[in-house]
């Protein structure tokens, strides 16, 4: 009996040490967290790396803390048991994630900064993308199982102190494990991409909002991107009214297709983008560009002003063949409806293609700050503004189901998706007075069945002249009385 006693009271100290040993280790990981995501948005590379070494340390001391057989005891007690599980699910993902997932990422933005995967005269190293590819994929599979366990704990269920820094990890956690996955998947298919086993083409397709389609504006421009052993070109940039106009149309269209948008969604190449399904949009256009150009495409990409403002947050200005100077705070406006004003259609379009171009060639070569172009680019996919789609099955595991896929989710069997999308017959620009939002509201549930409520505000910014504002910007009467949306 005496033994017993003294081997529970040892048992009990050990948890009292371990439990405060594991509770500094979280709090401290929960600090460093917040302190690595500064550091990172700021681009301070070499404090980051100084943060990711208490973060290391302090995952392991939590790991430690947590890994012996007095605490798998301790998580089968009633009440409290479920803290301390909680408590070990989550050392072993800041542990995995410590150990490899965040030093990868920073390796990866350092070689993008200045290293092997920054940009050099337009080409980015195809081989040495190749070359991170298992390093990246290794620490992708580290972090996936500790971060689905602890995917599934309830911060809600824990003991208060407890639930605020357990939902900061778990936020932590997720947030790079996304990263990793996509990272991952990318480095497998980008050497290809890139044309590092033969010269590929994309299709770039330039969506104007302030003549509103499905996916987010009429395609303006087409542009064709050239891949060859990891030099990037944009050898080619088209008006829309330059690709070949077919009526009826020459693509095959389903009888749905038919029946919802007529025989425009595969005859104008203005309005290929009425269907909102970007992956299908996509296929029609690849198939209209071959019919004009000649030229097969491995891939689509679609992106607009708001996309471009993005991606120059990281560039800075670019200055075009007229002289005029763009930047992120005035390419929407510029390319959306001052052009509008004074130019006419096809002079309007030369100077967007002329704008892509510049903004483009700024990224490739280098201009400016290739993490913040990057993390731009990450904002046009996260806002729906940058599209992509293949052909290639790999590619398109990649591009995955997300928003950079622009696809038509459907029915997954537990979240129903509402969605609304608008489509403009004006002939005109006029919905950069446009202001528009949806709220959708689940009002009951009865028997397997939701009833959703969706209200739609649409508001009208036009100005009181509107009459008297140039055809291309307001319509020209045809469709409805200028002013009118």
């Amino acid at each position: 009996m005496v033994v017993a006693s003294l081997l529970i009271a040892v048992g009990a100290a050990v948890l009292i040490i371990d439990s405060i040993r594991a509770y500094r280790a979280f709090e401290a990981l929960r600090r460093d967290g917040a302190a690595l995501s500064a550091a990172i948005n700021s681009g301070d590379l070499s404090s980051a790396r100084a943060i990711v070494a208490r973060l290391s340390h302090d995952a392991a001391t939590a790991h430690d803390a947590t890994d012996d057989p007095i605490w798998a005891l301790a998580s089968w007690t009633p009440f409290i048991g479920k803290d301390f599980s909680a408590l070990a699910t989550a050392a072993d993902a800041a542990n995995a994630l410590g150990r490899s997932g965040v030093p990868v990422l920073l390796d990866l933005e350092n070689a993008l900064k200045s290293g092997d995967l920054h940009p050099q005269k337009g080409r980015i190293n195809p081989a040495a993308v190749a070359a991170y590819a298992p390093e990246v994929e290794r620490a992708a599979q580290e972090i996936d199982g500790p971060a689905a366990q602890l995917a599934e704990v309830n911060p809600g269920g824990l003991l208060r102190p407890m639930r605020s820094g357990m939902s900061d990890l778990k936020e932590q956690v997720a947030s790079a494990q996304a990263a990793l996955d996509a990272l991952s998947s990318s480095f497998q298919v980008l050497p290809g991409m890139l044309g590092a086993d033969g010269a590929r083409n994309y299709l770039l397709l330039v969506q104007n909002p302030a003549e509103i389609r499905s996916t987010g504006g009429m395609p303006g421009t087409w542009a064709l991107l050239h891949a060859d052993n990891g030099k990037l070109t944009l050898t080619a940039s088209d008006p829309a009214g330059v690709i070949k106009s077919t009526h009826p149309s020459t693509i095959s269209l389903n009888e749905d297709e038919t029946n919802l948008f007529g025989g425009g969604l595969g005859a104008d190449p203005r309005d290929i983008n009425i269907d909102p399904d970007f992956p299908r949009v996509a296929q029609i256009a690849a198939a209209k560009y071959q019919e004009s150009k000649g030229i097969a495409v491995s891939g689509v990409f679609a992106l607009d002003p708001q996309g471009l403002a993005d991606i120059m947050q990281g560039t800075g200005p670019v200055t075009l063949p007229n002289q005029q100077v763009l930047s992120a705070q005035n390419v929407v406006t510029t390319m959306t409806h001052s052009i509008y004003m004074t130019m006419t259609n096809l002079e309007a379009g030369a100077f967007n293609s002329a704008a892509a171009a510049a903004v483009f060639d700024a990224l490739v070569t280098g201009q400016g700050s290739e993490i913040q172009a990057v993390r731009g680019l990450v904002t046009a996919v996260k806002d729906h503004h940058l599209l992509a789609w293949s052909p290639d099955p790999s590619v398109a595991r990649a591009i995955g189901s997300g928003p950079l896929s622009g696809a038509l989710v459907g029915n997954d069997g537990s979240v129903p998706d509402v969605g609304v999308y608008l489509n403009d017959a004006v002939r005109g620009k006029p919905d950069y007075y446009l202001d528009q939002s949806s709220v959708a509201t689940a009002t009951r549930c009865s028997q397997g069945t939701q009833t959703i409520e969706l209200t739609t505000t649409l508001h009208s910014t036009m100005p009181s002249n509107a009459a008297s504002l140039p055809p291309l910007v307001v319509g020209d009467g045809s469709v409805v009385p200028p002013g009118m949306l």
